[in-house]
């Protein structure tokens, strides 16, 4: 275990998975970073402490 993971009471194997009753924050974009970075751009949605995050577009956003 980190001492950073340690130091908060989290072990490693909760951590870098994606699995039912693991803490994940997850960025999902609409495309794979690696074949091309500027799809950090298009963010699909962001899942912060398990609760989905989308954007809600205004009149302003096109």
């Amino acid at each position: 275990m980190n001492v950073f993971a340690t130091t908060l009471g989290l072990a490693l194997r909760k951590r870098c998975t994606i699995a039912v009753d693991v803490a994940a924050d997850i960025v999902a974009v609409g495309g794979n970073l690696v074949d091309d970075i500027t799809n950090v751009k298009d963010v699909r949605f962001v899942m912060k402490d398990g609760t989905v995050y989308r954007h809600q577009p205004t009149r302003g956003d096109r």
